[in-house]
């Protein structure tokens, strides 16, 4: 997740002595590849997630792609599907528009697609120098079965001629000798894209049971796919396989989504997993997709999954927060943005300081947004929640974004009474200023309309923070620059104190 080495030495005060902690790096890895969880069903449909000359473009920033506008390459384009008719096709243009129409009537996300073409034929990158002659017998197979759709394990070899396959500038491809797609309504660059993203979303949708699903769209008529039978994995639950097909498909069998594919035992957590193995039955195989979905767009499972990841450092703060309920503080690095999740993390050392106790991708998409986070539990349990203040929001107002206990789901997020600040104008603290069991949140205004520091402490909702209380203190001469607070019980009253710690 974290792009960068982190070095940081610790030093413990203790009240005889002063231990020196020890220098860190702290490198955690990227999107882990988990077999019973490829991706999210939310990144999958992400059918918006790029236009049409966003792909195109993303294709020629490969120097060597097969498919890319830069190598000339197009193929027909898509124009509809009836239950009379089948697929029909159009004028030749470039792969963006095909992937792109192709996603956006079936409502799968065209990095699926991308991703699945440089796994099955590495035709996306073109690595290798595989289509340095397109026209080559090995770079017609390769085009004619771009999504490896139609293509089994241990299958025959099928000619094929008559039709556009594809063409690179004027010069048109209709026949290929020796491919491994077995059907010629499967065979040639559109026909793969197009029949094998329909067969990825109806995988995902039927492993959930959705057995009405179709796509009625103008030029688009799928009213045959909800009497289909489907054979693949099912997700937990109880459903059916087909709606209406008079077979043994129409009736709801109760499912646990536990399958053994390479002799490793998988569950099939997610619609998008059950259609990626049924696509390709192999753990190596969806694995190489995983690696490569998530070196060109981020972890398909991230909470922050189809958010834009921010570059910069700033939000890097080091807090003392109680993130396990043993009641024992630790250490948590947070870091807002230039993540690797896409999301603001918490990494949360062990009390050794030598390794890390959690590495955590917060529900917090990654933000340069001017703010702060605090830690505190407003709850009353034994853990701390994580608290992201944003100094000024849409409406002017300060707000309050509060993460759960896992840092992975909200708590509640609120627009405070507090007016738009700025790091300059002050800080927050959080403590168990009134000795319940549960810490307040403050805000710590440098300099009032007196010229003193000032204390305004929010409500349990944190909607309030001016007139709840408000105090002016006898402080002055306070900024970010000369010194911090810190909160805690100093005197061993119960209840915790403010404390100003000058430089």
């Amino acid at each position: 997740m974290i792009r960068e080495s982190l070095k940081i030495v610790v030093i413990v005060l203790a009240t005889t002595n002063l231990v020196f902690g020890i220098l860190l790096t702290a490198r955690v890895s990227a999107a882990t590849f988990n077999a019973s969880h490829i991706m999210s069903d939310t990144a999958f449909r992400d059918y918006n997630s790029m236009s049409a000359a966003q792909i195109d473009a993303f294709l020629n920033s490969f120097s060597s792609s097969c498919i890319s506008p830069n190598k000339g390459f197009k193929a027909p384009s898509l124009t509809g599907y009836s239950p009379s008719t089948g697929f029909t096709y159009g004028s030749a243009t470039t792969a963006g528009s095909i992937i792109h129409k192709a996603a956006q009537v079936y409502e799968l996300n065209p990095k699926v697609i991308l991703a699945t073409l440089q796994k099955e034929q590495s035709l996306v990158t073109g690595g290798g120098g595989i289509c340095s002659d397109p026209f080559s017998s090995t770079a017609r197979k390769r085009y004619t079965g771009a999504m490896g759709y139609n293509c089994p394990d241990g299958g025959s070899s099928y000619n094929y001629s008559g039709f556009e396959l594809y063409r690179i500038n004027s010069s048109v491809v209709s026949s290929v000798t020796g491919t491994c797609v077995n059907s010629a309504k499967t065979a040639g660059f559109s026909r793969q894209i197009i029949v094998a993203t329909w067969k990825l979303k109806f995988n995902e949708e039927r492993s959930k049971g959705n057995v009405a699903w179709d796509v009625q769209k103008p030029g688009w008529d799928n009213s045959d796919d909800p009497p289909t039978c489907y054979n693949g994995y099912m997700t937990p639950g109880s459903r059916a396989r087909a709606l209406n097909s008079g077979t043994s498909c129409d009736q709801v069998f109760s499912y646990d989504g536990k399958y053994t594919i390479d002799t490793t035992a998988v569950t099939m957590m997610t619609g998008a997993t059950a259609s990626l193995y049924y696509y390709t039955p192999h753990i190596h195989g969806n694995q190489n997709f995983f690696n490569i979905f998530v070196s060109w767009f981020g972890n398909p499972n991230s909470p922050c999954y189809g958010t834009a990841n921010v570059s910069g450092n700033s939000g890097r703060q080091i807090i003392a927060n109680q993130f396990a309920e043993s009641g024992v503080t630790d250490l948590t690095f947070t870091r807002l943005n230039n993540t690797g999740s896409f999301c603001a993390e918490a990494h949360v050392w062990k009390n050794n300081y030598k390794s890390w106790e959690s590495n955590i991708a917060t529900r917090l998409a990654a933000t340069t947004a001017a703010g702060m986070i605090v830690n505190a539990n407003i709850s009353g349990d034994r853990r701390d929640e994580l608290i992201f203040i944003k100094y000024s929001g849409s409406g002017g107002k300060a707000e309050a974004h509060v993460l759960g206990s896992s840092y992975q789901e909200w708590d509640f997020q609120v627009a405070t009474n507090l007016p738009g600040i700025t790091a300059s104008d002050g800080t927050f603290v959080a403590g168990d200023f009134d000795g319940n069991g549960q810490d307040e949140l403050a805000f710590i205004l440098y300099s009032g309309s007196t010229g003193k520091v000032e204390v305004h402490k929010f409500s349990s909702d944190l909607r309030k923070a001016i007139g709840v209380y408000d105090v002016a203190t006898n402080l002055t001469g306070v900024s970010a620059d000369t010194g911090t607070f810190v909160a805690g019980d100093f005197l061993g009253r119960g209840y915790e104190q403010m404390q100003y710690i000058l430089y």
